[in-house]
């Protein structure tokens, strides 16, 4: 039996290219805090993290072109909790469902 493996890609096309233009700008967010910020590509989802911690998983629904983001409640505030009103409050994570518009504010 092989060795279980990591996919480190996005296999659907359609769901990459959605994905890469709804994160631009977190890339140039990334570069610009001189790599303290990393993003992790984990079978067909991704972990952001900062300075090491991960800060968040996401997934993407390409159907419904929906972020599922899962956000340690440590991170999380009340500000955050009132405008994205998560979905799910589960084993100390905040699940949120967010729209690609609501990205840019919530990162």
């Amino acid at each position: 039996m092989a060795a279980p493996f990591i996919k480190r890609y996005i296999s659907n096309d359609a769901s990459f290219k959605d994905i890469v233009e709804d994160f631009g700008f977190l890339v140039d967010k990334i570069k610009n805090s001189g790599f303290e910020y990393d993003l992790q590509i984990r079978d067909g989802s991704f972990n952001l993290y900062y300075k090491g911690n991960s800060i968040s998983f996401i997934s993407y629904d390409g159907r419904k072109k929906k972020y599922s983001v899962t956000i340690p409640e440590k991170f999380v505030d009340d500000r955050m909790i009132q405008r994205f009103k998560p979905v799910l409050n589960s084993n100390n994570y905040q699940v949120f469902s967010i729209e690609k518009n609501q990205l840019h504010p919530l990162f």
